[in-house]
């Protein structure tokens, strides 16, 4: 695994080991195991049991503990960011960025995760699910994104620009844990082509997540796409 860059104003890279401060919101990644996400939150004073933005290529969604064995990883900027070549065996290569934005409309927190795909095969059908699960009160799909309400004044919300995932809102098999899932499956790719999704979430007041789902939305689909390079 290649490493350089370990450290910025928002990510510190030990081994594989990174650790995350972004606003008010604390969090480690494991980038031998994405599925994990972002792990060991902590919310102001908060402890905050469960995961954000896991990422996953089981055509199942199947849970594996199994590490990925990153080709490269570094931190750059707001990005962590860590390769993967044909992870878990699965015939294409992933790229993953975990990404702090800037909080704006009164959000305490903003992240986001890029996920991008190419394949050698001259045809492949790639799938990939990101995750995220907390303790909290609920997770409810509203306006085509994802609201999790906590038991106190906050909430978590995600949205991704039409047409890169498809969401669903479960409880995880983890107890006490709501969950939530957004995958892209069973699309058709040739070699050569590189597919770009992305995840946003933010972290609001309860009374603002309803209104945040659609301003993400008007975000993701206003702005360029990214660049992950």
């Amino acid at each position: 695994m290649n490493q350089n860059r370990p450290s910025t104003d928002h990510w510190f890279l030990q081994g594989s080991e990174a650790k995350l401060a972004c606003g008010p919101l604390l969090a480690e990644v494991d980038v031998e195991r994405p599925t994990r996400g972002l792990h060991n939150l902590r919310l102001s004073v908060e402890a905050v049991e469960g995961w954000l933005m896991g990422v996953n290529v089981a055509a199942d969604n199947a849970a594996s503990d199994e590490p990925w064995r990153p080709t490269d990883v570094y931190t750059r900027g707001n990005d962590l960011v860590a390769t993967y070549r044909e992870p878990l065996g699965q015939p294409f290569t992933l790229q993953v960025y975990w990404r702090v934005l800037t909080p704006k409309n009164r959000q305490s927190a903003a992240l986001e995760s890029i996920v991008s795909i190419q394949t050698r095969e001259w045809e492949a059908h790639p799938h990939v699910t990101l995750a995220s699960a907390l303790a909290v009160h609920s997770a409810q799909l509203e306006n085509g994104g994802v609201i999790f309400r906590s038991r106190h004044d906050w909430a978590y919300v995600e949205a991704t620009p039409p047409g890169d995932f498809t969401p669903s809102a479960c409880e995880s098999k983890a107890p006490n844990l709501h969950a939530a899932a957004w995958t892209y499956g069973n699309h058709f790719m040739e070699r050569g082509v590189i597919r770009r999704l992305r995840l946003r979430g933010v972290i609001v007041s309860i009374a603002e997540a309803a209104d945040s789902v659609e301003q993400l939305r008007d975000d993701l689909i206003a702005e360029p796409p990214p660049l992950t390079t």
